[in-house]
């Protein structure tokens, strides 16, 4: 019998605007792959665009945080990489 325990599903935060083309790629991207996360609408929401510049140093979006690891603008490769979902459509 095995000790293993599945890994716990990464922490995952999508900083995003309604009028921005690639927040709806990289939304589309995280939904194509099943991806969980909650979304956080900067143009809106006043705390998270604070927490967007003094957590992360971004005020660009999309930017998308894993675990707390920021990857500004939508990067496929990298979130791919970092998501485990690398050599998948």
């Amino acid at each position: 019998m095995s000790d293993q325990h599945p890994s716990p599903k990464p922490s995952i935060i999508l900083y995003s605007q309604p009028y921005c083309p690639a927040c709806r790629r990289a939304k589309e991207f995280l939904s194509q792959h099943l991806v969980a996360f909650q979304e956080l609408d900067v143009s809106e929401d006043y705390d998270a665009r604070d927490d967007l510049w003094e957590v992360y140093g971004s005020q660009n979006t999309p930017t998308l945080v894993i675990d707390g690891e920021a990857f500004i603008g939508f990067r496929r490769e990298a979130w791919a990489t970092r998501l485990g979902i690398a050599g998948k459509p």
